[in-house]
């Protein structure tokens, strides 16, 4: 660790918060909602300025109902569902079209409806991160703008860190209990702390162009989010991109790769506007640049997520290539997973294991989400390949490649079968609705019982479907519930800050076990019964459907919907079982 200066703290809070991305947001607004007194500093004036990400999936959009900012979100991305159907692969805009596939929830809309209280929602990260900044900014949350983390010490009591107003110079320390490094992909957090990333650093080059142009006689037949480009003479790698549309259909990002081995690309505007004629099959049409932005593909997971009183979240902890879309919905799936157990472990109600189930539980997620991305980047490639366009080809050959796909006989139907196959593997990366949805947890804050040890062997693709499960580990299903002629989900009633215990029509004992322990542990446990004449009716038996446990069990879930514990059945002691796993959880053991 780095050594301070032997000045007073001019800020003293339970949590620094490090970064204003989605996940340094979404953490200040959960640390807001459970009364955590914390500060957030971000190194720029203001949030995101640049599209960058822009898929919200179920799971982050069930964080932002919990927070009450779904609807802001949804009427601040301007993208109707219908605009985003198709994902596209063609020589231009203009040009030959070469294959198309209809995004899942498209063609699987009722998985998706049975998954979630909530649609996902594409909204580019310019327009979703101010949604957050102001929701917290309104509700009392300290932000501070334009401040940068110079350095970062700890001891066995919290954490020092000292940091500078870019605008006036001055420096001043902040003493914290906790840090939260939500810094993004130079973290100065994980830096300091001394917490190194394993895997493969700037193994590709990219270049963002954000600009204004009308796209609407391209696109407008076949609505879509992503137009890939894919030519003569290249692969997926160098000298393709692909269309991102911001807003249909005037407002895009084009992103491609280049080999730096020759050379930096030309980012000035006319050539870049060249670039986007050149791709769009129009060498007529308007364009305005509003911004080019050079990056890495990385392909990195931190060590570890935890050092101290330090933790990572976001990119500061996992980088990868946006294939899939899972870099800010595992962000702030970090967080929603991080900030509850701060709260408890603040309050002196959890024991000193609960934290450490952060990086137990996070990290392997993160392996799993680097991995996802790259592979699916890798099956980019096979869309180029199929089609028959290889790198250094001359443009005839390449045409001629294509032009084998329509030819009868034994050749032609062998290639137009490689197309198929070709598109169909894009489903993992555009329709991995049990990639976004599936996340489970082997060890952690968790009790699993004995025949909970394994899992089945699962009747669908695990990664292309979501299958709800109350199995230890697992997010609670989603299931319609009525009160009072009020429909609502499991997921809230299950709301952050509380356990949940839910329980059937042999549920008294359990209830009066929870009230107990409720109030001998220090925390908030409250009982929902579900099912005919109880507190709240499973009119549609979905419940009923996806509980896997008896009328007389229980399904116990933590404050981020990560069932903790399930009883099958009734025991002897309800309360002793009970108790001992809560105590487990809390890691008071």
């Amino acid at each position: 660790m780095n050594e301070m200066r032997p000045l007073a703290p001019e800020v003293e809070v339970p949590v620094l918060v490090v970064g204003a991305g989605p996940a340094g947001l979404t953490a200040t607004l959960l640390l807001h909602h459970l009364g955590v007194p914390a500060l957030t500093i971000n190194r720029y004036e203001w949030t995101a300025n640049t599209p960058r990400a822009h898929y919200q999936n179920q799971r982050a959009v069930e964080i932002l109902r919990e927070l009450g900012i779904e609807h802001d979100v949804m009427a601040a991305a301007g993208m109707p569902d219908e605009m985003i159907h198709n994902v596209v692969w063609a020589s231009s805009l203009a040009g030959t079209e070469f294959a198309r596939l209809s995004t899942c929830m498209r063609t699987r809309p009722q998985e998706y409806l049975r998954a979630s209280p909530c649609r996902a929602a594409n909204i580019p990260q310019h327009l979703f991160e101010p949604v957050l900044a102001k929701a917290a900014m309104e509700r009392g949350a300290t932000i501070r703008w334009g401040q940068e983390l110079r350095n970062l010490s700890q001891d066995a009591e919290g954490a020092t860190a000292a940091v500078v107003d870019r605008r006036t110079g001055h420096e001043y320390l902040v003493r914290a209990r906790y840090v939260i490094g939500a810094d993004g992909a130079r973290s100065s957090v994980a830096e300091s702390a001394g917490i190194t990333h394993t895997g493969k650093a700037g193994w590709a080059a990219a270049v963002n162009v954000w600009f204004r142009a009308d796209f609407s006689r391209f696109c407008a037949h076949r609505p879509g989010v992503l137009y890939w480009i894919n030519r003569p003479g290249n692969d997926f790698w160098i000298g393709s991109g692909v269309f991102v549309n911001v807003k249909p259909w005037n407002e895009w990002v084009l992103s491609f790769m280049y080999d730096p081995w020759q050379g930096e690309p030309d980012l000035s505007p006319s050539v870049l506007a060249s670039k986007v004629r050149s791709l769009a099959g129009d060498d007529d049409i308007d364009v305005e640049i509003l911004a080019a932005s050079p990056w890495q593909m990385n392909a990195l997971v931190a060590d570890r997520m935890s050092e101290g009183r330090v933790h990572l979240a976001g990119d500061a902890a996992h980088r990868h290539p946006p294939s899939g879309g899972l870099g800010s919905n595992t962000s702030m799936q970090d967080v929603y997973n991080l900030v509850w157990k701060l709260a408890l472990t603040i309050d002196g109600i959890a024991g000193p294991d609960l934290l450490n189930t952060y990086d137990t539980e996070r990290r392997p997620v993160a392996r799993q989400v680097v991995d996802r991305s790259m592979q699916s980047v890798g099956e980019l490639g096979a869309i180029a390949a199929a089609i028959g366009f290889t790198p250094e080809q001359s443009e005839p050959d390449g045409w001629k490649a294509w032009g084998e796909l329509a030819e009868p006989g034994e050749t032609g139907a062998a290639k137009r079968a490689a197309l198929r196959e070709a598109i169909t593997l894009q489903q993992y990366h555009f329709c991995a609705h049990g990639v976004e949805l599936g996340v489970r947890y082997d060890a952690g804050a968790l009790v699993r019982n004995e025949d909970e040890a394994s899992l089945d062997a699962p009747l669908h693709d695990p990664q292309l479907h979501y299958v709800p499960t109350t199995r230890a580990g697992a997010h609670l299903p989603h299931a319609w519930v009525e009160q009072n002629r009020q429909r609502q989900s499991t997921l809230d009633l299950a709301a952050y800050g509380q356990f949940t215990l839910f329980v059937g029509h042999e549920g008294a004992r359990w209830r009066e076990a929870a009230t107990a322990l409720a109030s001998d542990l220090g925390i908030r446990l409250r009982v929902c019964a579900i099912g005919v004449g109880l507190e709240f009716a499973d009119i549609e038996g979905e419940w009923a459907r996806l509980r896997e446990v008896s009328e007389s069990g229980c399904v116990l879930v933590r404050p981020d919907r990560v069932v903790a514990w399930r009883s099958h059945t009734l025991p002897t002691d309800p309360h002793g079982s009970l108790s001992a796993a809560l105590n487990k959880v809390l890691g008071r053991q």
